[in-house]
């Protein structure tokens, strides 16, 4: 037992001597025969980010005709100017309307939290109106 002990000492210190030498690089450095690249990358140029459209609430209807919609958190009535420069021009149970620069867009009631539409159905239909809050003045709940 006591000549196996040295033998097997002298043979670990041997064989980590040689896997020293012949060990393998770095595997996350490029290969040392070839340099590394002097000039980065080119980067990408950044997408133009599409303006936020404004969002629509809620929705309260007055017969009388003084309806108003809640529109990013504010409470807004036709011909009143949003934050973004747009002007409020209809109000729809489901919808609103408003004209800026861009044109006339209709806004949905809480259309970024209705259920994708079928492939079937335009992209612009209206959310189901479960997902909607929209209030009557002067009529009773039923």
């Amino acid at each position: 037992m006591r000549r196996a002990v040295p033998s097997l000492m002298i043979a670990l210190t041997l064989g980590v001597a040689a896997s020293r030498a012949g060990a393998p690089a770095d595997p996350t450095q490029p290969p040392a025969d070839r340099p590394a690249a002097a000039t980065p990358a080119p980067r990408l140029a950044a997408r133009p980010v599409a303006p936020r459209l404004p969002r629509v609430t809620s929705i309260l209807l007055n017969r009388q005709g003084a309806s108003s919609a809640f529109i990013d958190g504010r409470l807004q009535r036709v011909g009143d100017r949003l934050p973004g420069g747009e002007r409020l021009t209809h109000i729809e149970a489901q919808s609103v309307t408003v004209a800026g620069a861009h044109g006339e867009q209709r806004l949905w009631l809480l259309a970024d939290v209705a259920t994708p539409a079928p492939r079937s159905t335009p992209p612009s239909s209206p959310p189901s109106p479960s997902q909607a809050s929209v209030e009557v003045a002067g009529s009773k709940a039923p």
